[in-house]
């Protein structure tokens, strides 16, 4: 539970960074006519939300995958899992570097 609720404070804090203290830019931009400008802050603070929540969540589970893997490994009779550094690239293009050990 404590994990879920540390987790819920990072994507909370994610959410306002990049999108709640943006609001006022965004909407003072629309109001200004500025439709494009407004178009490249929101699209960019999106991806930078998306970035920030995929980057969380895939380190932090990354040890329980780990766990399963073993498990179902040792139900397999597979000798050895081998834990090496991973990077994922998500739908935004960035990359995000996990832990496997």
């Amino acid at each position: 539970m404590m994990k879920e609720l540390v987790t819920l404070t990072k994507v909370q804090n994610l959410l306002d960074n990049y999108l709640i203290k943006k609001l006022p830019q965004l909407e003072q931009q629309l109001l200004s006519g500025n439709l494009l400008e407004f178009e490249r802050t929101l699209k960019n603070s999106t991806d930078q939300l998306y970035n920030g929540i995929s980057d969380l969540l895939l380190k932090s589970c990354s040890k329980a995958l780990i766990k399963k893997l073993k498990q179902e490994g040792k139900a397999s009779n597979l000798k050895r899992l081998r834990e090496r550094k991973l990077s994922v690239q998500i739908g935004t293009g960035y990359v995000i570097k996990v832990d496997s050990a």
